[in-house]
């Protein structure tokens, strides 16, 4: 997703939080969202976050080795 930085460190490996959104969070069209490298969570659209991957890519990549 092009766009969505951690507030706290700008890096770009955000990912869904994996824990369920409070629907008062939906109704405003928003979800929860972690950063990878310093674990801060944070709200982000619902629109700048479709498609977004809910695992960080060292757990992808540990799956495929």
């Amino acid at each position: 997703m092009d766009g969505i930085r951690c507030p706290e460190c700008c890096s770009d490996q955000v990912f869904r939080s994996q824990s369920k959104d409070k629907p008062w969070l939906r109704a405003m069209l928003c979800t929860r969202m972690r950063c990878h490298w310093c674990g801060l969570a944070f709200v982000a659209p619902l629109w700048q976050t479709a498609g977004k991957d809910v695992e960080p890519p060292t757990a992808q990549l540990r799956r495929a080795a």
